[in-house]
């Protein structure tokens, strides 16, 4: 048999997990099934990253790249340092951190100048209602350094494909507050986080064909 007619297409985005554990417990996500409080950190190494990296590139993916999943990305201690694997690995590709801003509390102006600097196109930050990390980066940031989602219109989705030399911050409206959007609508991590619901039931599910999670 042809190879080409049983490959399966490069994914659209994949995701990795820098960190699993975060210093918040939002009922939403899917980290209440694995996690009974914050904490207890497990982090990726440089040399898992550079495996990743390494293979991704050897696949000759052109997938956007989004830091995320079961845990808060910004804390780990190889941020910035992963973040270089991948950009030097993979130049071509859109890299993305989706944050709740933790890990920039301490000079945030400073902090995310440097994750723009080891490769990151597109910050995206979880402006949670009640929670003092994003509005602390509005403040030291300033108007107009970066936009809201989807206040400042919907062509701002942090998940759309922007060009590889954009540096944006993208602050998105509270999930549990949106209405429209991209995260007006999420998934409920198989029950973890939010409230089941059999909406899906006996449609197609895209996501194995379209995303790629890596843990």
């Amino acid at each position: 048999m042809n190879k080409s007619a049983y490959q399966q297409e490069p994914p659209f985005a994949c995701q990795i997990e820098l960190t699993e554990g975060c210093p918040l417990r939002c009922p939403m996500c899917g980290i209440q099934g694995i996690r009974d409080k914050p904490g207890d950190y497990k982090f990726m190494t440089p040399a898992i990253a550079t495996k990743i990296a390494t293979d991704v590139a050897k696949a000759d993916w052109h997938a956007r790249l989004e830091f995320a999943m079961h845990g808060e990305p910004s804390i780990s201690p190889y941020r910035d340092e992963i973040i270089g694997i991948f950009r030097a690995q993979l130049p071509n590709n859109q890299i993305m951190m989706t944050s709740n801003g933790a890990g920039f509390a301490k000079d945030p102006a400073k902090q995310i100048a440097g994750l723009f600097k080891a490769g990151v196109n597109i910050l995206a930050l979880d402006d949670y209602q009640g929670v003092p990390f994003v509005p602390k980066i509005r403040e030291a940031l300033g108007v107009g350094r970066y936009v809201d989602y989807p206040k400042d219109g919907l062509e701002n989705s942090p998940h759309r494909r922007w060009p590889v030399d954009t540096h944006r911050v993208i602050i998105i409206e509270d999930i549990n507050a949106a209405s429209s959007g991209s995260h007006s609508h999420i998934v409920n991590h198989c029950g973890a986080g939010a409230p089941p619901n059999n909406n899906g039931m006996g449609k197609r599910c895209a996501k194995p064909f379209r995303e790629l999670s890596i843990r």
